[in-house]
């Protein structure tokens, strides 16, 4: 009988020392389970619930804004309840591509067509009488953008004079009208290049015009004329 009690004793004694409580275990808890959630300025109850045992206990959390700082595009935003605060940065550019975030700011020009065989012809006029013509024997294109997305076209003109009537030289200048057209075959933009002064059979290289403010992503069409022709 005595062995039996001793015995009794040792597997009582042994379960109470395995038993999870505060005197003789520590709890090791998980990593919560929300039991009421809310949303940020509000509070959330999460229950968590030791790994070893059935012990449980539940706290209340006030929830705060987990903001996501801003960025070129998105202002500063909070990645809980969406809140926003301020506004986005905005680009920042070197030429056409953000130095942050690398986003390359582009227009589709479509340039007129010259080649060592076909150049574009432009006339000059007074009164109606021609007096003088050049040739544009080369043109490319680049482009900037500002910080607020606005496109500027930069376009480079190489030229040779043809023809004056004033004189098998005359060192004059010439003038060629450049127009930019939308999708849509509107002018939206017009202008005047004047070239140096170069006699009959001068050329002239790597002039520049451009033109500002064009829509980021936009499809134009630019075309080389004089006063006289309608493009």
């Amino acid at each position: 009988m005595k062995k039996i009690f001793l015995l009794l004793t040792a597997v009582i004694t042994l379960v109470s020392m395995c038993a999870c409580n505060s005197d003789s275990h520590n709890h090791s808890y998980d990593s919560g389970t929300v039991i009421t959630d809310a949303t940020c300025g509000n509070k959330k109850t999460v229950m968590y619930s030791c790994t070893g045992c059935e012990h449980t206990y539940t706290k209340s959390y006030t929830v705060v804004h987990d903001w996501k700082k801003a960025n070129c595009t998105e202002p500063k935003t909070c990645s809980i309840c969406k809140e926003e605060d301020g506004e986005a940065l905005g680009h920042s550019y070197e030429e056409n591509v953000c130095e942050f975030c690398k986003f390359v700011s582009t227009v589709d020009v479509e340039l007129p067509v010259i080649s060592d065989t076909e150049n574009v012809e432009i006339k000059n006029y007074v009164n109606g009488e021609e007096t003088s013509s050049f040739a544009i024997t080369a043109i490319s294109q680049r482009y900037e953008t500002s910080n607020n997305d606005a496109v500027k076209l930069i376009v480079t003109v190489s030229g040779k004079k043809l023809s004056d009537t004033t004189s098998d030289l005359a060192n004059t200048t010439s003038t060629l009208v450049y127009k930019l057209y939308d999708e849509a075959g509107y002018v939206v933009y017009s202008g005047t290049y004047t070239t140096p002064h170069l006699n009959v059979g001068e050329e002239f290289e790597h002039k520049e015009f451009s033109i500002s403010n064009l829509i980021q992503g936009a499809k134009y069409r630019l075309v080389l004329t004089d006063y006289y022709t309608t493009k």
